[in-house]
């Protein structure tokens, strides 16, 4: 394969996986109650597939931690503020360790914490994931409240 083929491969890759994501906010907005909340879940998802169903870091910010990488920050990834960001993460997740969070453990679909060495780790509950969107959807068609 020619470097062009393979950029165009990778193009072309980049665009799909693009235009999912533009489809899965747009599902998951009223889902999760906001626009930011929702494009946060499908980069969650997204790096939670890519590192095979296992948690994994990622900064808020970047900073002068060893493993922080300019660009690689939700904050910067997202072209959101760490407000804005801390906003849309209480909506879908739970800080363990923390006394003060929206949601319980139990109904969190995101669970992170901050390690001894300041380092973020999160896991998507996939299982919890699929519930809550059962529920959303049922009660969606009855009509009822959502998430």
């Amino acid at each position: 394969m020619t470097k062009i083929e393979l950029d165009a491969t990778k193009y072309a890759e980049a665009m799909a996986m693009a235009q999912k994501t533009t489809a899965n906010v747009s599902a998951y907005r009223e889902f999760t109650g906001s626009f930011i909340s929702a494009a946060l879940l499908t980069r969650i998802i997204s790096r939670w597939d890519h590192k095979g169903n296992k948690k994994f870091y990622k900064f808020k910010q970047f900073c002068d931690h060893d493993l922080s990488v300019k660009g690689d920050s939700w904050c910067e990834e997202l072209g959101i503020t760490k407000k804005e960001f801390e906003a849309a993460i209480k909506k879908i997740g739970f800080k363990k360790g923390k006394n003060k969070n929206l949601l319980t453990k139990e109904n969190a679909i995101v669970w992170y914490y901050t390690d001894n060495n300041n380092v973020t780790w999160y896991e998507f509950r996939r299982e919890q994931f699929n519930k809550k969107m059962h529920e959303y959807l049922i009660n969606k068609e009855l009509g009822l409240t959502t998430f």
